[in-house]
Order: structure tokens, then C-alpha cells, then sequence
């Protein structure tokens, strides 16, 4: 993961069942990653907090595509 120079979103509730430690290991060990902890959330986003969800990705989205108006 460390030689993987793509943008990479990290996603992680604050309620998920996985820890919050293990998104944060994976955002150190991504050298071009944003994370972003989403309050009030379990493990499905989009469900859960899609105020935050979708808007993250969407703007990651138009930061890192030429694809996306």
C-alpha cells in the first residue's frame, strides 16, 4: 500500500465495528489518502450519515477526476 500513489478515501464511522485505529493505520500507511471519521456512524455510511457520506464523495470525486463535473 505504501508504493500506491492514487488518491484514496477512507470512509470510517465513529460507531463501526471496526476500529477506528485500523482506518487510521491505513490512511498513514497511504501515502496520498484522505480520512475522514463520520460521528454518529456505524460501518454503512451511506446509510447511516449520507449527509456526510455522499459529500465526501462527491467533492473527493471533483478533486481527483476529470470525469466528474
Amino acid at each position: 500500500m505504501k508504493s500506491f500513489q492514487k488518491p484514496v478515501l477512507i470512509l470510517h464511522g465513529d460507531y463501526d465495528p471496526v476500529p477506528v485505529s485500523i482506518a487510521k493505520k491505513a490512511d498513514a500507511i497511504f501515502p496520498n489518502s484522505k480520512l475522514q471519521i463520520m460521528e454518529n456512524c456505524g460501518h454503512y455510511g451511506w446509510l447511516d450519515r449520507p449527509d456526510i457520506y455522499l459529500k465526501e464523495v462527491k467533492n473527493f470525486l471533483k478533486e481527483n477526476s476529470s470525469l466528474v463535473n
